[in-house]
C-alpha cells in the first residue's frame, strides 16, 4: 500500500507545478508590465524590478497553490482512471478511502505552506515592496528635482525650483497641482524641504510660507487664494505604472497576534473592526481550501476520464471561479457587516467540502 501511495503522490506533483506555474504566471502578467514601465519611464535598473516581483510573489501564492492542489487531483485521477489504473486497484482489493489517503497528505503539506505564506511570507513581501518604492520616490525625489526645471516624476504634481541646496532644501517653489482633476491649483512656497518618514514609508515635501491659486478661473467661481505656513505633499511614483506603485499598508501586513490586538481595539472601540476579522478567518479557511480542493478533486479525476487533461484543466478553472467569487463576495458582505465573519470565509469551504465528501461517498460504495 505504500507503494501505491507513494505512486498517487508522484503523479499529483507534476501537475501541481505545472499549474502553480500557470496560474501565479497569468495572475503575476498584470503586474510585470506594470512594473516595466518603472525600467521604461523612470530609469529603474531590472535587478530592483526582479526584487520587486519577487515581493509580490506571497501574495499570489496564498491563492495559486490551492488551485495548483486541485489541477493536480484531478489530472493525477483523470490520468488513472483512464488507463484503467483505479478499476484494476479497486477489483485488487483496494478501497477509494485508502487511495484518498495520499491525497489528504499532499494536501496537508499544501496547507501548511500556504498557512506560513500567509503568516510569514505575506507580510514580509508587502513591507519589503512598499520599503523598496519608499527608497525609489526618496531616491528620485533626491536627484530629479533640479534647479529652474519643471520635474513631472511625481503623481499629479509638477514641481518647479528656483534654487536646490546641498542639503537638499528649495527656494522659490511652484507646484502645478493636477491630483484633483475638477480643482486643479498652482501652489507657490518661499521654501521648501524633503523629508522621509520611514515609519509610514512615505516621501514628503514639505513647503513654509506658502499660498495656493485656483489653475483655471470662470465666470461662474471666483479668484481665492488660499494662505498657509506649513503644508505638506506626499509624493509617490504611481503615475504610468498601472497603480502598482502605491500598496496601502492593510490588515494583510500584519501578524496574527497583531490582527488579533487590531481586532480587539476597534470592537472595544465602537469603530468598523469587520475587515480585521474577516482577514483573521482568512488566514485559515484559505489554507485550509488546499484540503477542500483535494477532497472535491478525487472522484471529479476519476468521473472525468473521458474529458482528458483539457477537460480536467476546465472543470479545475470552474470550480476555482465558484470558489473565489463566493470568497469575494462574502469578504465584502462581511467586511460591511451585512453578514457574519465566519459565514463570510467559511461558506465555500463548506459547500464544496460536502459536495466533495457526498462525491466520494458515493464512488467509494459503487
Amino acid at each position: 500500500m505504500r507503494i501505491i501511495r507513494r505512486y498517487i503522490i508522484l503523479e499529483m506533483i507534476n501537475p501541481f507545478f505545472t499549474g502553480l506555474a500557470i496560474f501565479t504566471f497569468v495572475l503575476l502578467m498584470d503586474k510585470v508590465l506594470s512594473l516595466t514601465e518603472l525600467v521604461i519611464n523612470k530609469g529603474v535598473s531590472v535587478a530592483v524590478v526582479g526584487r520587486l516581483i519577487l515581493y509580490l510573489l506571497p501574495s499570489f501564492f496564498v491563492l495559486t497553490i490551492p488551485m495548483a492542489v486541485l489541477v493536480a487531483t484531478l489530472m493525477a485521477f483523470g490520468r488513472l482512471s483512464t488507463d484503467s489504473e483505479i478499476t484494476a486497484l479497486k477489483a485488487s482489493g483496494v478501497s477509494l478511502y485508502s487511495l484518498f489517503v495520499p491525497v489528504v497528505l499532499f494536501s496537508l503539506v499544501a496547507t501548511f505552506v500556504t498557512f506560513f505564506i500567509y503568516v510569514k511570507a505575506l507580510p514580509w513581501g508587502n513591507y519589503s515592496f512598499r520599503l523598496t518604492l519608499f527608497n525609489l520616490a526618496r531616491s528620485k525625489a533626491a536627484v530629479g528635482i533640479k534647479e529652474r526645471v519643471f520635474n513631472s516624476t511625481f503623481e499629479g504634481l509638477d514641481i518647479y525650483v528656483d534654487e536646490v541646496a546641498s542639503d537638499n532644501s528649495f527656494k522659490g517653489v511652484m507646484i502645478a497641482d493636477s491630483r484633483d482633476p475638477e480643482n486643479p491649483q498652482v501652489i507657490f512656497a518661499k521654501r521648501g524641504v524633503l523629508i522621509s518618514d520611514p515609519d509610514s514609508l512615505k516621501v514628503i515635501l514639505r513647503l513654509y510660507e506658502a499660498n495656493s491659486h485656483p489653475k483655471y478661473i470662470t465666470r461662474a467661481t471666483r479668484y481665492k487664494i488660499i494662505n498657509f505656513p506649513v503644508s505638506d505633499f506626499v509624493l509617490t511614483l504611481q503615475k504610468d505604472t498601472g497603480g502598482i506603485m502605491e500598496i496601502p499598508q492593510s490588515d494583510r501586513d500584519m501578524p496574527i497576534s497583531r490582527l488579533y490586538e487590531t481586532f480587539k481595539a476597534e470592537k472595544q472601540a465602537g469603530r468598523r473592526y469587520y475587515s480585521y476579522l474577516i482577514e483573521l478567518h482568512k488566514r485559515f479557511s484559505i489554507p485550509i481550501a488546499c484540503l477542500i480542493f483535494g477532497l472535491i478533486g478525487t472522484p471529479l479525476g476519476i468521473r472525468s476520464r473521458r474529458a482528458g487533461k483539457s477537460g480536467g484543466f476546465a472543470i479545475s478553472i470552474g470550480l476555482i471561479l465558484i470558489y473565489y467569487i463566493f470568497i469575494t463576495g462574502g469578504e465584502n458582505l462581511g467586511d460591511e457587516g451585512k453578514i457574519p465573519a465566519v459565514l463570510a470565509t467559511w461558506t465555500p469551504n463548506l459547500l464544496l467540502g460536502g459536495l466533495g465528501a457526498v462525491l466520494l461517498t458515493r464512488m467509494a460504495r459503487q
